[in-house]
C-alpha cells in the first residue's frame, strides 16, 4: 500500500459529509467510512451477530439489521459499552479501509472519512499524506444535531464522547473550520486540499 491517501476526520455535525461532497467535485476518490458501518451493521452485516450477542435482541431490528437509534442510546450513555461496541466495529472498519486502499492507483486523489482517526488509533495505522479535521464550535453542533432530531442530554453525550474538536485541529496537518455557509465551507475545502495537492506536486 504505496499510494498516498488523505484522511479527514472532524467531530459530529461538523459538515464531514458536506466536505466530502465537494472534493467529489474535485476528483477525490473517497471512501466513508460511515458507509463501511452501515454495512457492517445492516441485514446480514458482518458485525450484527457479535452486537445482537454483547447488547441483546433489542439492539436488532426486524429486517435483521442493528437498531442504530436504540445502539447509539446505549453506547452514548454508558462508556463502557461504547468501548465495547468499538471493539468489534474498529477492526472490522480497518480491515475494509485496508482493501480499499490496496486498490487505489498511485497519483489518484484518495481521500477516507474516518470520524474517529485519532481516538481509534487509526491515524497511526497507515502513512497518510495528509490529516485534515473538519471543525465547529459547540454551538454549531449543537445546533445541526438538533436538526436531526438529537437534543439535550443526548445531543451533549454525542459531543462528549468524541474528543474535543480543538485537540483535533492540533492533531491534524490542516483544519477546515465549518462555522458558516455552505459557500464558505466550500472554499475552504478547496483551499486546504490545493494546498495539499500542491504540496504532494512539489510547488
Amino acid at each position: 500500500m504505496n499510494c498516498k491517501v488523505i484522511a479527514v476526520t472532524g467531530g459530529i455535525a461538523c459538515g464531514k459529509s458536506t466536505v466530502a461532497r465537494f472534493l467529489s467535485e474535485l476528483d477525490c476518490d473517497i471512501l466513508d467510512t460511515d458507509d463501511l458501518s452501515h454495512d457492517l451493521q445492516g441485514p446480514r452485516g458482518e458485525a450484527v451477530e457479535a452486537i445482537a450477542e454483547r447488547f441483546g435482541p433489542d439492539a436488532i431490528a426486524l429486517d435483521g439489521a442493528v437498531n442504530r437509534r436504540v445502539l447509539g442510546r446505549l453506547v452514548f450513555s454508558d462508556p463502557a459499552a461504547r468501548v465495547a461496541l468499538e471493539e468489534i466495529m474498529h477492526p472490522l472498519i480497518w480491515a475494509e479501509v485496508e482493501k480499499w486502499i490496496s486498490t487505489r492507483a498511485d497519483g489518484t486523489r484518495n481521500v477516507v472519512l474516518i470520524p474517529l482517526l485519532f481516538e481509534a488509533g487509526f491515524d497511526r495505522k497507515f502513512p497518510w499524506e495528509a490529516t485534515v479535521a473538519v471543525v465547529s464550535s459547540k454551538e454549531a453542533q449543537l445546533s445541526r444535531l438538533a436538526n436531526r432530531g438529537i437534543v439535550g442530554a443526548e445531543a451533549e453525550a454525542r459531543i462528549a464522547a468524541q474528543m474535543p474538536c480543538e485537540e483535533k485541529s492540533q492533531r491534524a496537518t490542516f483544519s477546515i473550520v465549518n462555522n458558516g455557509s455552505m459557500e464558505l465551507l466550500k472554499a475552504e475545502t478547496r483551499k486546504v486540499f490545493d494546498m495539499v495537492f500542491r504540496i504532494r506536486n512539489g510547488e
